[in-house]
């Protein structure tokens, strides 16, 4: 948390195209600027209004939201069905049950069938201890590679956490609201769904149509090919998003973190070689690029219980102390000190963005002082 963190922030907010490319899109470097530090202050609300109703919704409807969890289709219903087919015969089973510790808290003897029935599957011995959810999920530590053959079920949970926002919207928003709240919750969708989008079109179309397939295309080519890469894109959401319910994947957050960590270590670093040793030869950046997931596949796969972080954090210093090795023993002859000049857009600074900056930062430590 101390080191690994500041990768996938850094990375995300500075130097990825999602993001970046609106600020790049600004008429002036100082609508740029002003755009982005309003962001960032816009970002600091989103505790109050995110986490601040999640703890509302389960302090009202906590009963609710259990309720959910053992009858929705979408969540404990399917597995326990499959549990109740199977638990007869658990040798022919094929599948193994993990749950999480509220699901043992609230139903202590269902926990305790499922342990059993985890444990005859994979042949072992029934542990014993009084943390039913502990001790489950130890057992269940590498099945992945010890059992391949067994298929580890979506996990049981003990309340319908990503029901909270429907409770509320439900029970509290009146009749004439809820339409305006779900237009708007659709519209920030639809909006980062379309920034996604246009970022993938963009880095395919300019950086690998036109500078590897047809370098003289016309303006009009390339804007055809990056609308084509628009439903191509969406296609392939559709075909991986389903894929990620699969247990094994932690989730799309953690599946989102590790696919990242492939790729942000190498580009935060190659961008700070590039800010900060100047004399850094122009070819390390391709070098960082092919690292990235060298060295991240490396600690993946051989150390599948490291916290990405720390894989994150590992590969940055791997890439650094080669590309500074790389640096001492063949640094660029000239060290560029002048830039190529934009006249295409104004570049005046704002000064009101750097003083609502230093703001921004002030209050981000004073949130954390105050929620610590």
């Amino acid at each position: 948390m101390l080191l690994g963190i500041w990768i996938p922030n850094f990375y995300y907010w500075g130097l990825n195209q999602y993001i970046m490319q609106r600020t790049l899109g600004a008429h002036s470097l100082r609508e740029g600027q002003r755009g982005v530090v309003f962001a960032a202050f816009l970002k600091l609300i989103i505790p109050f209004i995110v986490c601040i109703p999640g703890i509302i919704a389960f302090t009202l409807y906590a009963g609710k939201m259990q309720e959910n969890a053992m009858n929705l289709e979408s969540l404990n219903k399917p597995v326990l069905e499959a549990f109740a087919q199977a638990q007869t015969k658990p040798s022919e089973a094929g599948m193994v049950i993990p749950f999480d510790g509220d699901f043992a808290q609230l139903q202590p003897q269902l926990a305790k069938e499922v342990l059993v029935f985890n444990a005859a599957v994979l042949g072992k011995a029934v542990p014993v201890g009084e943390d039913v959810g502990a001790i489950n999920e130890k057992l269940l530590e590498g099945v992945d590679e010890s059992h391949p053959e067994v298929e580890v079920r979506q996990e049981l949970v003990g309340y319908d956490y990503d029901g909270a926002f429907p409770l509320l919207i439900r029970y509290l928003t009146p009749h004439g609201l809820r339409g305006f709240v779900l237009a708007a919750l659709m519209g920030a969708v639809i909006s980062s769904l379309a920034s996604m989008l246009n970022a993938a079109s963009t880095i395919f179309t300019m950086d690998i149509y036109r500078e590897w397939f047809n370098k003289k295309a016309e303006q009009k080519v390339l804007v055809w090919v990056g609308r084509c890469c628009v439903p191509i894109g969406v296609v392939i959401g559709c075909i991986i998003a389903p894929l990620l319910a699969n247990p094994r994947f932690r989730g799309a957050f953690a599946y989102i973190q590790e696919f990242q960590g492939f790729v942000s270590p190498g580009v935060l670093t190659i961008f700070l070689f590039g800010l900060f040793v100047k004399r850094t030869p122009r070819y390390c950046g391709v070098l960082g690029l092919i690292l990235s997931p060298i060295i991240y596949g490396i600690l993946f796969f051989g150390w599948g219980d490291m916290a990405f972080l720390n894989r994150m954090g590992i590969t940055v210093g791997a890439i650094a102390a080669i590309l500074l090795l790389v640096t001492l023993i063949k640094p660029m002859k000239e060290q560029i000190i002048t830039l190529p000049e934009q006249t295409k857009i104004e570049l005046n600074w704002s000064k009101g963005s750097v003083y609502f900056g230093v703001f921004v930062t002030l209050l981000t430590i004073v949130l954390y002082i105050i929620f610590w």
